[in-house]
């Protein structure tokens, strides 16, 4: 195993005191750092995306940094930003913007019209129900509640998978680990399992499923 690079090994008193601890975090490091079924790229980018979520902005830069030093170009590390806009809102979506103008201070920040959309009505349902196969209850209970609110969350959601640059199942995964990383019941499973294949049975809707329900119905291109 290639020895990767783990910040906290530059602390004397956890290579004194947790010696397997950090060998641990070397074989995490070792599996972010390598190609396997997403590229190291965006794994990077992923991380980047959830320690934004977390707070943690000193992380957040040093991995995009390694996604840009790995290849990883301006504008499918700016996909980031729409993710974390629908998925965890305007805080954790600023606070990577600004990582990312830094670190691709050229190209990051462009102009664009804001345009007003408009949702037919059963648009959002029709769109669930295609993409979830049965209509998950709390969003149903949601457009049967506050109509305008399911057509919100319909134009987040299909906004971040299928307009930006990075491929459906690739969005679905950056998604996922935004929502996942603060969240109890995590989507680890889903995930493992839409890496090679799309799974399926996936029910429920605690803490954690939608990510579930995401890699689910992922295409796989």
């Amino acid at each position: 195993m290639t020895a990767a690079a783990v910040a906290l090994s530059a602390v004397g008193r956890v290579r004194a005191y947790a010696p397997k601890t950090l060998a641990g975090y070397r074989r995490f490091r070792s599996v972010i750092e390598n190609d396997g079924a997403l590229p190291k790229t965006l794994k990077h980018l992923f991380v980047a995306a959830a320690a934004c979520v977390k707070g943690y902005p000193d992380m957040a830069e040093r991995e995009l940094r390694a996604a840009a030093a790995a290849g990883l170009d301006v504008e499918l590390a700016g996909c980031a930003v729409a993710i974390l806009a629908s998925s965890r809102g305007e805080g954790a979506a600023l606070r990577f913007e600004s990582i990312y103008a830094r670190v691709y201070p050229d190209s990051a920040r462009i102009e664009a019209d804001e345009r007003e959309l408009v949702v037919a009505p059963g648009e959002a349902e029709r769109n669930f129900l295609a993409y979830f196969k049965t209509m998950p209850p709390s969003l149903g209970k949601l457009l049967d509640l506050v109509p305008v609110g399911g057509d919100a969350y319909y134009l987040m959601r299909e906004g971040t998978l299928s307009g930006t640059a990075l491929a459906p199942r690739h969005a679905a995964y950056g998604r996922c680990a935004a929502r996942g990383c603060d969240r109890d019941r995590s989507c680890r499973g889903g995930v493992v399992r839409g890496a090679g294949r799309r799974p399926v049975g996936l029910g429920g809707r605690r803490d954690g499923d939608g990510c579930r329900d995401e890699m689910s119905n992922a295409p796989l291109s």
